[in-house]
């Protein structure tokens, strides 16, 4: 269970669009289960080469530092194959063709291979996640709007349409491959496929107007459809991949300023974080906290919503101690992008790049943790970015531990700035709807290093009520509770 926050565009000076891209794709690529998983990974050069610290919410598997190993020694490889040595240059140009090797694309392949092999059941997810909506919706649907307006189409929508076709086509492949998956060479051959098309998609698949050939057509397709087929979202996540190898060529292999990254790697692990807590709430106590958050609440529905939600979510993932009307929660782990951070604020030795990637959008929590640390920074202290925030704050998130003074300057921050900010906005909304649990290539989302506004809350009810008990000791909530609880008792006397 998870729920959602709508909160304002986050302050951002993170820049470095090709490091973002980098870690991004390097933690996107060492996911293997199809759901509920999630890695952090950041990246430290030195001159005998790089430190790759990688987290994942639980331990982290030896095969995922295997695959990293690989994956580097290959990237060297394909770099070595090279006519001519990388030159200082713009670092925006596009990967370099003309200075190939005669074994570049064969090793490029090989890479591609492994990648997909090592993702094939979360490629698989994604693939026929809505198979069905697009083997009924989309392809009718284009075949219908073809039909009837192919007439007046100017050169470049005939020929969009073409590779439409032949987008249709691969996924005809890939939906039979993927219900019955073959040997390893097949994986290959997909991986080939679908990158090609990537290729193809990518920068329609940046365009994110209105006016775009995606959303024309994905109103097209609407016409007869409710709700509307995600096309542009769909196909991003089913080119991800692609998308993630393209990236680690042109910012690895054909970087010349990331030469040292391969030189020599060193992965370290970082061991998860589990910690136990315990509060006090009564349903009557948590109203009238919650109504004090501000006067002016006028959304009771809304406000009753929020304490059913919370006291049905205690009694279901809570231990309940009756005698001291206390609830216990154990074994709530610290989220994996926030270990990193915590790692590298307690070891400030060797500072990483300042984005930390991760292969899913952040929690609400996460994100605001990231902002709260920053906002706190002082002279000299490196600030940490990552990825974009889909909303949604996870029951039980506990804040990890950073050591005074600093922890109650983030836990300051935290109440001023977020929870008791968004939490008071909520009780006086009507809108409690929360959005997708997103992926890295989700859209609709605030962006924590490009300051996209938010524009989907997605499906799900109720979305705030998981800030009441496992924010603990430095949610908004606490000192309202207290206040509550003293007044309660003041009134009894």
């Amino acid at each position: 269970m998870a729920f959602m926050f709508v909160r304002r565009q986050a302050e951002v000076s993170f820049t470095d669009k090709r490091s973002k891209a980098l870690l991004d794709a390097l933690a996107a690529i060492c996911i293997s289960k199809p759901k509920k998983q999630v890695i952090a990974i950041s990246l430290s050069l030195t001159s005998e080469g790089s430190i790759l610290c990688i987290a994942e919410n639980s331990s982290v598997s030896p095969k995922i530092l295997t695959h990293l190993a690989s994956v580097f020694s290959q990237l060297k490889e394909i770099r070595s194959s090279l006519q001519s040595p990388l030159q200082e240059v713009n670092e925006d140009m596009n990967t370099p063709q003309s200075d190939k090797g005669s074994t570049t694309a064969s090793l490029e392949s090989q890479l591609l291979g492994d990648i997909f092999g090592f993702s094939m059941l979360k490629f698989q997810q994604r693939l026929l996640k809505r198979k069905h909506r697009f083997e009924t919706e989309v392809r009718p649907g284009m075949h219908a709007y073809a039909t009837a307006k192919s007439s007046e189409w100017t050169r470049g929508e005939a020929e969009d349409y073409k590779k439409f076709e032949k987008l249709l086509e691969m996924s005809s492949i890939c939906f039979e491959w993927a219900e019955s998956p073959g040997p390893g060479l097949i994986v290959r051959h997909i991986a080939s496929l679908v990158t090609d098309n990537a290729l193809e998609w990518r920068d329609a698949i940046k365009d994110e107007g209105t006016t775009s050939r995606l959303s024309q057509w994905e109103m097209e397709i609407a016409i007869f459809q409710t709700p509307a087929f995600p096309l542009r979202r769909y196909l991003a996540k089913v080119f991800s991949l692609s998308n993630h190898f393209d990236s680690l060529l042109r910012n690895v292999a054909y970087s010349f300023r990331m030469g040292p990254a391969l030189k020599m790697l060193t992965i370290k692990t970082i061991d998860p974080i589990h910690t136990n807590f315990a509060f006090h709430v009564s349903e009557s106590v948590l109203r009238e906290s919650l109504i004090s958050f501000d006067n002016a609440i006028v959304n009771n529905e809304t406000l009753d919503d929020v304490v059913s939600t919370t006291m049905d979510y205690l009694s279901r993932s809570a231990q309940f101690n009756s005698a001291t009307g206390i609830y216990e929660v154990c074994d709530a782990h610290v989220h994996c992008e926030a270990l990193l951070l915590r790692h590298h604020l307690l070891n400030p030795g060797l500072p990483p790049f300042p984005y930390i990637g991760v292969s899913k959008l952040c929690c609400y929590a996460c994100h605001a943790l990231f902002d709260a640390y920053n906002k706190t920074a002082g002279p000299g202290e490196q600030k940490y970015y990552t990825k974009g925030c889909h909303n949604k704050l996870y029951p039980l998130w506990p804040i990890p531990e950073f050591g005074e003074p600093r922890d109650e300057r983030i836990r300051s921050k935290l109440v001023q700035e977020h929870f008791a900010v968004e939490l008071a906005k909520l009780l006086k909304s009507k809108n409690t709807r929360a959005g997708s649990d997103s992926t890295d290539v989700s859209t609709g989302s605030a962006d924590a290093a490009t300051s996209k506004p938010v524009v989907d809350y997605g499906m799900y009810p109720c979305h705030v009520v998981t800030t009441l008990p496992h924010l603990h000791y430095i949610d908004a909530i606490s000192a309202h509770l207290a206040a509550a609880r003293k007044s309660r008792v003041g009134s009894n006397s």
